[in-house]
């Protein structure tokens, strides 16, 4: 819903919110434009007269930043471990490795993994 309206505003903007819903064939286009707005690809571009209300609204234009969806932070979360425990294994051979470190790699390791997980399987594809 959000990139249909994002396209609409690329296509057609500067645009009053009534705009945006009657270009997007319903009443909750407009509702899009918040969201847009805070991801920072939307922003208001000064007043106009709405040609569909004949008032005074204000108008909706692109930024120069392009959409992107919002991660989660247990992703990020995720995949930054992840990387950071392959990075540390490529860098770090096995008999370099101080037992501290082995010992921090397992709980990072055993802690990424779903319950049922198959650990020497999950060894194998990582060592």
């Amino acid at each position: 819903m959000r990139l249909k309206a994002y396209e609409i505003v690329a296509q057609h903007g500067p645009l009053t919110q009534r705009q945006v819903d009657v270009h997007f064939g319903s009443d909750s286009g407009h509702k899009r434009i918040s969201e847009l707005v805070e991801r920072g690809v939307v922003r208001s571009v000064g007043e106009g007269t709405c040609p569909i209300s004949g008032m005074q609204a204000l108008l909706w234009d692109l930024t120069d930043q392009m959409p992107v969806e919002p991660v989660s932070a247990a992703v990020l979360n995720l995949t930054g471990r992840t990387k950071a425990i392959r990075e540390i294994r490529e860098a770090i051979p096995e008999h370099r490795r101080s037992p501290e470190l082995r010992s921090l790699l397992e709980e990072l390791e055993y802690q990424e993994a779903p319950p049922e997980t198959d650990f020497t399987a999950l060894m194998e594809e990582i060592g």
